[in-house]
């Protein structure tokens, strides 16, 4: 198949011109995400060199008894996790929740 056959078709027209569309935004957003996200001193030139990553797991519990909901009532609550909580400079990676009833009508 030459490339005159295969532009004949409106499908394969439109295929290439998404990829070639593809080419170019990509390499576009991720040279714009650090400035997008607040992180204006990050570019592309950040990423040479030695990285050196590691993960630290803590858990934090917060257990809240609500005593009796009657049915289609609701109830609120917060659980806050500050910079004193996880430290400075750290990132949270992940956050699991576990709500849990007792429905024993």
């Amino acid at each position: 198949m030459d490339m005159q056959e295969f532009f004949q078709d409106r499908r394969n027209q439109a295929m290439f011109g998404g990829s070639v569309l593809f080419m170019l935004i990509f390499p576009i957003y991720f040279a714009l995400v650090p400035s997008l996200v607040g992180l204006d001193d990050a570019g592309v030139s950040d990423a040479s060199g030695t990285w050196s990553i590691s993960f630290t797991e803590e858990s934090f519990t917060q257990t809240e008894n609500t005593g009796e909901l009657s049915d289609g009532e609701a109830f609120d609550s917060l659980f806050l996790l500050t910079e004193e909580m996880i430290g400075e400079s750290r990132n949270v990676a992940s956050v699991t929740i576990e709500v849990s009833c007792n429905d024993n009508d």
